[in-house]
């Protein structure tokens, strides 16, 4: 039960008000006092001297976090956590120089390029708007290149991975997840969201709706307006799915945690990371008490996204025109799916080889 204090008080500081409670005048005015110290210490004074991470915090929450998703501001928040205030978040701002800019980001050149150009780009707006506030006369970032980092993409799984994968399928309770990744090409959100009146047995095709919103665990649109999509319902997915609706309600949804309740994203990591485990095993590592001993069969650079990439080049190999596999795989920017169709595989240069020769038999 909370306790009852004689004296329950408040007092205002810059236009907000602050409850003390206490049981004598003179415990009140301490408390008081210890409060409104504390008040003062954490205000920032907003000025060309104040630390660098402290003015990302003032800038992010005004001009960032108003502007963008959930989802956006945790990724930024991530790519400032980690990488840009380690660097010069202890900096003063008006100490803040174009070298130290470039250093920072050549100490990231093992990473992506795509993760060069938001770590320059954040950097470069968050200065940009101190020199907006004239805390800055110009900005450091302006004129830097990032460096080219590496050229890194999400990969299709061997011929040897399918078979593993498959076969993990048939004991592990994320089968049916990995199934509709790879024969599908959903984004890990989107078979979170997808319930079984998504699933048209009759016309063979998947209705893509929504996605997981990874911070908020809530469900919302798709990525883009191109994820609201149909997807055809292939023949080893119906299969798959048509022994395991066991006469499910439209309403319920296809893959659920161990209570019943829909994936969110911890929950989805946590089945990623057991089927790897169940992966190495049926690849043959050995164990010990349940732990996989090393070496690891598992090649690090599986990740769950390579299913959706499969599903991909899977749709290069069958032929399926690129504007088709753009809307199926639910890309904005045909692009994105051309990116993906330039990567050749051996099947793909093996129908070539194929069609050339018709080709040349008519010919010659």
């Amino acid at each position: 039960m909370a306790k009852k204090y004689k004296i329950n008080r408040k007092f205002r500081f810059e236009g907000k008000d602050y409850w003390i409670h206490a049981d004598t005048e003179k415990e009140f005015i301490e408390k008081k006092v210890r409060k409104q110290m504390e008040l003062e210490d954490g205000r920032k004074k907003i000025d060309k001297n104040m630390l660098f991470k402290d003015w990302v915090d003032e800038w992010f929450t005004t001009y960032v976090e108003p502007t963008v998703s959930v989802d956006t501001a945790y990724s930024y928040r991530n790519v400032l956590k980690n990488h840009i205030l380690p660097a010069l978040g202890n900096m003063q701002l008006n100490n803040i120089r174009s070298i130290h800019i470039q250093n920072m980001l050549n100490n990231m050149t093992a990473r992506s390029k795509k993760m060069l150009k938001r770590a320059l780009n954040l950097t470069d707006r968050a200065l940009e708007e101190a020199r907006r506030n004239r805390l800055l006369l110009e900005n450091p970032a302006s004129d830097i290149t990032a460096p080219k980092g590496d050229e890194y993409s999400r990969r299709s799984i061997t011929d040897y991975e399918r078979e593993h994968i498959l076969n993990v399928c048939q004991h592990h309770r994320g089968g049916t997840f990995i199934y509709i990744m790879l024969f599908a090409g959903l984004r890990p959100g989107e078979v979170c969201c997808l319930k079984w009146s998504n699933i048209n047995f009759e016309e063979k095709y998947i209705k893509v709706e929504y996605n997981l919103k990874r911070v908020e665990g809530i469900e919302g649109p798709t990525k883009t307006e191109a994820g609201v999509r149909r997807v055809p319902l292939s023949r080893p997915l119906e299969e798959w799915l048509v022994k395991r609706k066991n006469g499910k309600a439209l309403t319920d949804y296809i893959v659920t945690k161990t209570n019943g309740k829909r994936m969110d994203s911890s929950a989805v990591q946590a089945m990623w990371r057991s089927f790897k485990h169940d992966l190495n095993i049926d690849m043959g590592c050995e164990t010990y008490n349940d732990q996989v001993l090393p070496p690891f069969r598992v090649a690090p650079d599986l990740v769950m996204y390579c299913l959706r990439h499969t599903f991909c080049t899977d749709l290069q190999d069958a032929g399926v025109p690129l504007n088709v596999a753009k809307e199926l795989m639910g890309h904005a920017d045909i692009s994105t799916t051309a990116k993906i169709y330039t990567h050749r595989t051996q099947r793909s240069f093996d129908a070539a080889r194929r069609h050339m020769d018709k080709f040349n038999e008519k010919i010659l």
